[in-house]
């Protein structure tokens, strides 16, 4: 068949389909520090890392409870990091509060 592939030019563009694919999910691949996070509602919570839905693959934040039963849970990137509006203030739904664990909370099990 006259455009008919070499089995170099399939390999080079199975290569550059991988290497295309793997750069763009890096670069498309949200950013969250890990640390705690106090919910606008004055619960404290720790962000453990990002994960990706197996099928959607949408974003999620995995994170644990600083309280109770200190349970992990998943909420979605953009929810996580988006804003409600409270009493006519948009603010955020989870704010950052650092790195080390906020004074006065019981350590995680």
């Amino acid at each position: 068949a006259p455009n008919a592939r070499t089995p170099d030019q399939l390999y080079w563009s199975g290569v550059f389909a991988f290497l295309i694919n793997y750069i763009s999910e890096q670069i498309m691949a949200p950013i969250l520090n890990k640390g705690f996070y106090r919910h606008y509602k004055g619960r404290y919570y720790e962000v453990l890392d990002l994960v990706r839905h197996s099928e959607s693959e949408e974003w999620y934040v995995l994170y644990r409870t600083c309280y109770g039963d200190f349970s992990l849970w998943v909420r979605p990137f953009d929810m996580f990091t988006g804003t409600v509006l409270i009493d006519g203030v948009e603010q955020q739904r989870f704010a950052c509060v650092g790195k080390q664990h906020p004074e006065g909370l019981v350590a995680s099990k």
